[in-house]
């Protein structure tokens, strides 16, 4: 589904290879600008265990997120629309985008497709 300059592709198991190394930048990024490491990251997330355990999850709903036609990151969500309520279990996008406003693109996303979900 497209939702203003990205596009959203449900996750499969075939995307772990080219959001893994997005995932491993994304989270390296933080740990060197919040905790001064220079890398650092759930486990699994510089490997693609993470995704495969958490964005497969059978209980997850998850998106990879694309830009003109070009993996930029992803979404892990677990939603339970009929207790109005979610959680986000992940959030990345490739730190060449940072600032660009497309972090606030996605979450405009979730709140879009899930309208009933308000905790």
């Amino acid at each position: 589904m497209e939702f203003e300059q990205l596009c959203f592709t449900p996750m499969v198991k075939d995307d772990i290879p080219s959001l893994t190394p997005i995932m491993k930048r994304s989270f390296d990024n933080d740990a060197q600008l919040f905790f001064q490491k220079p890398e650092g990251g759930p486990p699994g997330y510089d490997d693609g265990s993470f995704l495969e355990k958490w964005g497969l999850h059978p209980e997850a709903t998850s998106y990879r997120i694309d830009l003109n036609g070009t993996p930029i990151g992803a979404v892990i969500l677990f939603i339970h629309e009929e207790h109005g309520s979610g959680y986000l279990g992940n959030i990345f996008i490739d730190t060449d985008l940072s600032g660009s406003g497309y972090g606030s693109m996605v979450w405009r996303f979730v709140e879009h497709m899930y309208p009933k979900v308000k905790t």
